[in-house]
């Protein structure tokens, strides 16, 4: 049985259509029938509490998401397996006209738990899908270098909603064949500090590495670094997206960041699916993961922020 497309193929934007970054992604955007379905189902959709944030034991950090504890109707219960099923991106996958139309923030919000929900009801295991809440917000966030997030889920699904009105806090990518390469002709880089970096992506379905990647990337004590970072500023690719926009891409595979954005970097900037497919997750499995297991939802938010969100840096 062919499951319905979620996504369709559509044109770049004009004003984005020189951009270097073209050469590698395709532009995106909400099916038709995804749209219709959305539609037929907007009054249930609006009548759906704010989605709640609970902590998934079996973790070791960022082990939070927002979940929504209902089964959607069936035309858009449909499409929910339909991202488990994906394949895994090689390029960027880009995305426009994801909001405003039938589609706002308050049903982007409950639809990322939806999805986030039938993603992990599809791997049978909610660690591997999250709709992970940002990380440093406000005044003082300003730029976040180029990283990978390695959390435990490997595809990075991001949708821009409050963004400046200016042309700052644009989004940056760095292939990870591409810092291979700017490593490896940086003799003052040690070669242990490269086994790191290649551990840091090979081990990441082991636990989260991302504290131990950013320090091997942009720790300035570590002798090459200052030359790495700069070479990975000349190489980077830009893209400026706005409400609406966003992109997907293999957190294994694309180093991603932002340039500094004006004025504060508001709680709602963007929204943020992390999720694994059926074809990651027989890898991760056959690899020793260890057995499917699902998480229990009598950990609630109530109980878990008594202890601080450990989100202080990794927010894109």
């Amino acid at each position: 049985m062919t499951m319905p497309d979620v996504f369709t193929r559509t044109a770049s934007p004009a004003a984005l259509r020189s951009l270097a970054i073209n050469r590698f992604g395709r532009w995106y955007t909400w099916s038709v029938d995804f749209l219709q379905a959305v539609r037929d189902c907007e009054a249930w959709l609006r009548r759906l509490p704010e989605p709640e944030l609970i902590h998934l034991p079996g973790l070791g950090q960022y082990d939070y998401t927002f979940t929504l504890a209902t089964v959607p109707p069936p035309s858009l219960r449909a499409f929910m397996p339909t991202l488990g099923a994906m394949r895994r991106p090689r390029g960027i996958m880009l995305f426009t006209g994801l909001l405003d139309g039938p589609l706002d923030g308050f049903l982007l919000r409950r639809l990322f738990a939806l999805m986030r929900d039938g993603v992990a009801a599809v791997l049978r295991d909610e660690r591997y899908s999250l709709y992970a809440p940002l990380g440093a917000t406000g005044r003082y966030a300003g730029d976040f270098t180029l990283h990978a997030d390695l959390y435990l889920p490997e595809l990075l699904f991001n949708v821009f909603e409050e963004v400046p009105a200016d042309s700052s806090g644009a989004s940056i990518f760095l292939h990870i064949l591409d810092l291979y390469r700017l490593i490896d002709r940086i003799d003052a880089v040690p070669s242990q500090t490269r086994r790191m970096i290649a551990t840091c992506f090979r081990d990441a379905a082991y636990g989260d590495r991302f504290g131990q990647l950013f320090g091997l990337l942009h720790d300035h004590a570590r002798p090459g670094i200052l030359e790495l970072e700069a070479a990975m500023r000349a190489r980077q690719l830009t893209v400026r997206l706005g409400r609406g926009q966003g992109y997907l891409i293999h957190d294994r595979t694309w180093l991603h960041g932002r340039e500094a954005p004006s004025g504060a970097v508001p709680t709602r900037r963007l929204h943020r699916l992390v999720f694994n497919t059926l074809a990651i997750q027989r890898r991760v499995t056959a690899a020793g993961d260890g057995a499917p297991r699902a998480a229990d939802r009598a950990h609630r938010v109530s109980a878990c922020l008594r202890t601080p969100l450990r989100y202080s840096r990794r927010s894109e």
